[in-house]
C-alpha cells in the first residue's frame, strides 16, 4: 500500500466520525474538511510541504538551512515593514520595564544560593533517574 492510498484509507474512515460531527453542530464543517483532505490527496504538488521542497530546489540548491535563513529575512522585513505607531512603542516599553521589575524582585527574594539551585535542579533525583542510572551512565562512557 502507497502513502497515499494509506492517507485516503484513513480519510475514508473518518466519514462517519465526520458525519457524527456535523450532526452534532448542525453544519457541514467536518465533511468539508475531509474534502479538502482529499483534495490535497489528489494534488499533492500543493501541500505545503511540497510548496518548500519546490522553493529549495528551484531558490536554495536544495538546502533547508539558506531556505529557512531566506523565509527567516523575509520575514523579517515585513514585519520591520509594519507601522509602529508612538503609542505601541510606549506600551511596549512600559511592558519590558515591567518585565525587568518583576525579574529583579523575583531574584531579590531568592533565598538560596545559585550554586546550591543548580546542584539541587540538576540532581539525579530531582531528574527521576537516581544513583544507579547515573553509576550505570557512566560506566558506558
Amino acid at each position: 500500500m502507497t502513502l497515499a492510498d494509506w492517507a485516503a484509507d484513513i480519510v475514508g474512515q473518518l466519514e462517519p466520525v465526520a458525519a457524527a460531527m456535523d450532526a452534532q453542530d448542525g453544519g457541514r464543517a467536518y465533511a468539508d474538511a475531509l474534502a479538502a483532505a482529499r483534495a490535497a490527496l489528489a494534488a499533492p504538488h500543493t501541500l505545503p510541504s511540497a510548496r518548500v521542497l519546490s522553493a529549495m530546489r528551484a531558490e536554495h540548491a536544495d538546502s533547508f538551512s539558506a531556505f529557512v535563513s531566506a523565509r527567516s529575512l523575509d520575514t523579517r522585513a515585513r514585519l520591520l515593514a509594519l507601522p509602529y505607531s508612538a503609542d505601541l512603542k510606549a506600551r511596549f516599553d512600559q511592558l519590558a520595564a515591567a518585565s525587568v521589575a518583576e525579574q529583579k524582585r523575583i531574584e531579590a527574594s531568592d533565598q538560596v544560593p545559585f550554586e546550591d539551585y543548580r546542584r539541587e535542579y540538576t540532581s539525579p533525583e530531582r531528574l527521576g533517574t537516581g544513583a544507579r542510572a547515573v553509576l550505570a551512565g557512566a560506566e558506558s562512557v
